[in-house]
């Protein structure tokens, strides 16, 4: 009922809703590269979102060049993210699928209530079944990845990192791509 009603008139600015999920990391690719550059190539983390308010899709990729797709990574994305929110947001619903290396484990459900006291918001967090197929995170993040490779596949711009990639992402395409340091992630991990 709650994803059904999302773009409704229904769905006040009290509430927000967000599915979230990892991408296959970008590989950083040249147009022109030699042999041995196709063994030893850099890659991009990229965290997907689609958050659902005030009736309208918001779609965020973070980028990170730390490839750690664990549980300390996702409280640091989802405390980002709320920041994000307009302040008249009271309750989020969190939709993810279950792997219990990332999103499905006692670390995430523990920290959902110092996430709650840090930002006055209740949260509910659903998670999908397994092998549940493809959703709008995924459509997000591959037009994304679509639209740097081919602006470095016609030599447009150099995609070497986080930094670059989202330089580029944000010359290509509209989404809202923002790339996160690990020095960043550390200070969002101190909601525990």
């Amino acid at each position: 009922m709650e994803r059904e009603s999302v773009g409704s008139e229904d769905f006040g600015q009290t509430h927000a809703m967000m599915q979230v999920d990892f991408s296959e990391n970008y590989t950083c690719i040249f147009q022109d590269e030699i042999l041995s550059a196709h063994w030893k190539q850099d890659k991009v983390s990229l965290f997907t979102a689609a958050i659902w308010f005030d009736r309208k899709l918001h779609s965020k990729v973070i980028a990170l060049d730390n490839l750690d797709h664990g549980k300390d990574t996702v409280v640091a994305y989802v405390d980002y993210l709320l920041y994000t929110l307009p302040a008249t947001v009271k309750t989020f619903s969190v939709w993810s699928d279950g792997p219990s290396s990332q999103f499905k484990n006692k670390f995430i459900t523990a920290v959902i209530k110092a996430l709650e006291d840090k930002h006055q918001i209740n949260i509910k967090w659903t998670y999908f079944a397994t092998s549940h197929g493809k959703g709008p995170v995924d459509g997000i993040v591959g037009s994304v990845k679509r639209q740097v490779w081919t602006a470095a596949s016609r030599r447009t711009s150099l995609v070497t990192d986080a930094t670059s990639f989202t330089a580029t992402a944000k010359k290509v395409c509209n989404v809202d791509v923002v790339e996160m340091t690990s020095d960043e992630i550390q200070s969002h991990l101190e909601v525990r």
